[in-house]
């Protein structure tokens, strides 16, 4: 369950279609209403139900970063084609080690 709102510029996870491994993105847009077609909450305000749809940039490791202008689903066990925060999934690999020194 995801503690805050999202907002513009939030830095989260992107699950790839075809990857099942996390990306960085970055929030670019959170609509109002929740998509259509998206049952059983469709056209209802975003953040119902702790449903959240938000549009991002994904940014692969290989440089390439996607444009994704659509809704994407907030979930946190991280399925395919879906944004959580970081820690959430378990895709997520743990923190790299930072040196004390």
């Amino acid at each position: 369950m995801t503690q805050h709102r999202p907002a513009v510029g939030d830095v989260v996870h992107y699950v790839a279609h075809g990857t099942d491994t996390c990306s960085a993105a970055i929030i670019t847009a959170v609509p109002e209403w929740l998509s259509k077609g998206q049952e059983p909450m469709d056209g209802c305000v975003n953040g119902t139900a702790n449903v959240w749809e938000v549009n991002l940039v994904a940014f692969h490791p290989d440089g390439m970063g996607m444009n994704f202008p659509q809704c994407v689903r907030y979930d946190p066990t991280g399925p395919v084609a879906t944004w959580h925060l970081h820690g959430q999934a378990s895709q997520d690999q743990p923190p790299r080690g930072v040196s004390p020194f």
